[in-house]
């Protein structure tokens, strides 16, 4: 959360590569750790949707200021479901 939370700032391009990348790895494993849970709570289509938005391989463009705006709401929603999702 605090490397996306850099990313509002203005940095260099490649660290922002680097934070898509970094963001989409996270996000597949917490996909995948989420819809292995006996007691799923909707979390995993959260990571999912985050793992369709800092995709890589098929980069979503946005301008600056739409990417600060899903960054402030990927991180408010990380930072819940963590929270709420101890195990």
């Amino acid at each position: 959360m605090a490397l996306i939370l850099l990313g509002i700032l203005n940095q260099p391009y490649s660290y922002y590569e680097f934070l898509r990348v970094f963001v989409f790895i996270i996000s597949i494993i917490l996909t995948i750790q989420s819809f292995k849970k006996i007691n799923k709570i909707g979390f995993e289509y959260l990571y999912l949707g985050i793992v369709i938005l800092f995709n890589p391989i098929f980069p979503i463009y946005l301008s600056k200021d739409v990417w600060v705006i899903f960054d402030l709401i990927t991180i408010i929603l990380l930072g819940i479901s963590l929270a709420l999702d101890k195990n």
